[in-house]
C-alpha cells in the first residue's frame, strides 16, 4: 500500500524542573522546548514485509519498539484519541541542581488506525 502524506515521525519535546528557593518548597523553574522538533521517521521494515507484515503493522511494530526502548510507557491520556502522546517519567539530569526531565514523543503523519494500534500496545498489560 503506498502512503500518499509524508512518512510517520515522532517529534520529541522535553519539560525540565528545577527546584527554586529551598524557603519555598513550592518554588521551582520550568523549562519544555523540542529536543527533536523534525521527528524521527518510520518505513516499513524490509524483513517484517518478508514475514508477511503489512506495512503498517510493520511500522506500528517499529514504533511501538521504538517507545519502549526510550521509557515512554505514558500515554498523554486514559483513553484513546488522535493525537494522544507518550512521555517518560521525570528523571533527574542534573544532581548538583535537582534538575528533573521528562521526554514527550509525539507521533505525527501516523494514520488514525496506527495512532489506535500503537496506543492499544503501549497501553496493553502484560
Amino acid at each position: 500500500m503506498a502512503r500518499d502524506r509524508e512518512p510517520p515521525h515522532i517529534r520529541i519535546s522535553y519539560t525540565s524542573i528545577t527546584p527554586g528557593d529551598p524557603e519555598d518548597p513550592d518554588s521551582y523553574e520550568e523549562d519544555h522546548g523540542w529536543i527533536d522538533e523534525e521527528g524521527i521517521e518510520f518505513e516499513p521494515d524490509e524483513n517484517d514485509l518478508e514475514d508477511g507484515m503489512t506495512p503498517s503493522e510493520s511500522i506500528v511494530d517499529q514504533t511501538v519498539q521504538f517507545l519502549k526502548d526510550e521509557g515512554a510507557m505514558s500515554p498523554s491520556s486514559t483513553a484513546f484519541h488522535i493525537g494522544v502522546w507518550y512521555s517518560t517519567e521525570f528523571q533527574v539530569t542534573d544532581y548538583g541542581t535537582g534538575e528533573e526531565e521528562e521526554r514527550s514523543f509525539h507521533l505525527k503523519s501516523f494514520s488514525p488506525e496506527e495512532e489506535a494500534a500503537i496506543y492499544k500496545e503501549v497501553t496493553r498489560r502484560h
